[in-house]
């Protein structure tokens, strides 16, 4: 526990072993005795958390980067580097967690770091306090407002600023942040302007709905202004993603490295023409297939077919498993005469009967062979006709997992035993099961997990290792931008930054669960991959709504649950911030 007065940076300890003489040594500055109206630093009156940023930027600046060497990002609509506006004054009470007390605006939390330096260098003063001001007299206030922000932004970059999280009863804890921002494409916290959705959202959600249904619309995006974590809509809100398009944004949005890919010459064509793959592929086609899917391919698979999407990979999928069942029981490479007629008006032999075995609560796709494999809402499925295949139980584990090892065994136990009775009962329906198909981590259904061994199992139940054909098999600028993606996951070492920063959100939901266990239960997750239950469904829908307006933008699944799918760039302080603020909503919760 730190109390309040208290400066923690344990990213750079370097800086905690120097005394105060020592960094005035070390930055050439003469040594000046406080002034007599202020007492020594240790003996000070509690200081504010702004003020504790300030002091942390402050050393950051003076002893690693007193002069930035490179442009630091602008908010949009900005004048400044890292300010919400233009205007000296107190930060609007319009961001996130920002409380307005006797006309000035308050945080509750805070020296969040790196966080918005317009956040760090004010406390209800007309202009942000200089970071060098009480390390020398060089540009001390002689800094402009916009050099000073620059500076306590630079500072908070540099090192790891402590976050200072209010607990019940006035009581902080230290969650420490990332010590350097690596995403330089990324904005510095949400920014709310208007509720979501804000006026210009409506309008148009009013102009598609006479086009077509629109009801499944939360808002329009502006995609140009979207930037790393952060997605901003047409009303100019800014808000931290844990979403990421249903986890479809790997590395952030309009990541430099793709910027820069689509923009140079020799990708242009394939960004604007439309092969068939299947019988006209371009001359790099192989090569970027080794570049890309292949070149992360799990050992032994040395053969791939690309596809436009989840659904018709799932289907051909599907296919694959079929004609290779049928080959291994007919024994011959050739289609009898019967099998060729028969095929055509949908009967067997020609279309045999097999099935594909999936799980309860499972989501695949929504094309017809997929949807007979999707188990997650009703919605989805009613009014479809469907084919009669079998439907296993999937796992219900109980948390946390250390205190019910022998239970989620069991559960797991029986889970199996029901799928190998599935396709006994399967084939002596005469509908054959040529294959299974499950989720690693079932997101749609309510981010239900399983265990290592339960898959293990699985796949020694039937383990199943080839006449597939798309004439399009996907696009090839798709293929291109996979590449890159590849190779900045690479590059970047995203993979480990994931397994971290999951490890912090994970650490912090647990956490919450611990002190608001009446709204949230049963938190679970892998890397970033985590998610938590709700009392009910009306609970869960209230607190993304709620979030959504506080510059959070969350998932729910399943009939009570909310999940997280942050992008691979997704660093310790951007779990920070979401905890730090998502706490706020949970105290405030009614």
């Amino acid at each position: 526990m730190v109390q309040r007065g208290q400066l923690h940076t344990s990213a750079a300890p370097s800086i905690q072993k120097r005394g105060r003489g020592q960094l005035r040594s070390r930055l050439n500055q003469p040594r000046e005795p406080p002034p007599p109206s202020r007492p020594p630093f240790q003996r000070r009156a509690p200081h504010t958390p702004a003020r504790l940023g300030l002091l942390a930027a402050a050393v950051a600046t003076r002893l690693l980067h007193p002069r930035p060497s490179r442009p630091l990002l602008r908010a949009p609509g900005s004048s400044a580097p890292g300010r919400p506006d233009s205007a000296p004054g107190p930060p609007s009470p319009a961001l996130p967690g920002a409380v307005a007390r006797g006309g000035r605006a308050h945080w509750p939390w805070r020296a969040r770091g790196p966080g918005p330096a317009s956040l760090i260098g004010q406390r209800g003063s007309a202009e942000p306090r200089s970071p060098a001001s009480r390390w020398g007299k060089r540009g001390r206030d002689r800094a402009p407002p916009e050099r000073r922000v620059r500076i306590a932004e630079v500072g908070a970059r540099r090192i790891g600023v402590c976050t200072l999280e209010q607990r019940p009863g006035g009581s902080r804890h230290i969650s420490q942040a990332a010590a350097k921002v690596d995403v330089e494409f990324d904005y510095d916290g949400p920014l709310m302007k208007t509720e979501v959705p804000g006026p210009r959202s409506r309008e148009l959600m009013k102009q598609l709905n006479i086009i077509q249904n629109a009801e499944a619309v939360h808002f329009f995006c502006n995609y140009e202004e979207s930037r790393g974590n952060y997605l901003v809509d047409v009303d100019g809100n800014r808000m931290l993603d844990l979403y990421s398009q249903i986890s479809s944004v790997p590395i952030g949005y309009n990541h430099p490295a793709l910027m820069k890919l689509v923009q140079q010459p020799q990708n242009m064509s394939t960004f604007i023409n439309r092969p068939a793959l299947g019988i006209l592929p371009p001359e790099n086609f192989v090569e970027k297939l080794r570049e890309s899917l292949l070149s992360v391919a799990p050992k032994g698979m040395s053969q791939l077919i690309t596809m436009a999407c989840g659904s018709c990979s799932n289907e051909n999928a599907f296919k694959t498993i079929f004609m290779w069942y049928r080959s291994k029981e007919r024994g011959q490479s050739s289609f009898s005469k019967e099998e060729l007629e028969t095929c055509m008006v949908n009967q067997a032999p020609g279309c045999p009967d097999y099935s594909i075995l999936s799980f309860m609560g499972a989501f695949h796709g929504r094309t017809m062979g997929c949807l007979a494999t999707t188990h997650s809402k009703a919605i989805h499925k009613i009014d479809i006709p469907s084919f009669d295949w079998p439907i296993a139980p999937f796992p219900r584990l109980k948390y946390p997992l250390e205190e019910f090892v022998k239970e989620n065994q069991q559960e797991e136990a029986r889970c199996l035993e029901e799928v190998e009775d599935l396709i006994v009962k399967y084939r002596k329906k005469k509908r054959t099961v040529a294959g299974i198909i499950v989720e690693p981590i079932q997101s749609e259904g309510g981010d239900n997990h399983a265990s290592d061994d339960f898959f293990r199992k699985l796949r020694d139940i039937s383990r199943k290792p080839y006449r597939i054909f798309n004439t399009w098999l996907g696009d090839p600028s798709k293929n291109l931008l996979l590449a890159e993606v590849i190779n900045v996951i690479k590059r970047e070492d995203l993979l480990n930054n994931a397994a971290h920063a999951g490890k912090v959100l994970l650490t912090g939901l647990l956490d919450l669960q611990a002190r608001f266990p009446q709204l949230i239960s049963r938190v679970r997750g892998r890397g970033t991959f985590c998610s938590f239950d709700t009392p009910d469904e009306s609970v869960r829908n209230k607190l993304i709504s709620i979030a959504r307006n506080k510059g959070l933008m969350l998932g729910g699944c399943g009939d009570k649950s909310i999940r997280f799918r942050p992008t691979l760039v997704f660093r310790d302080h951007h779990a920070h911030l979401f905890l730090n603020i998502f706490s706020d909503i949970l105290a405030d919760f009614k």
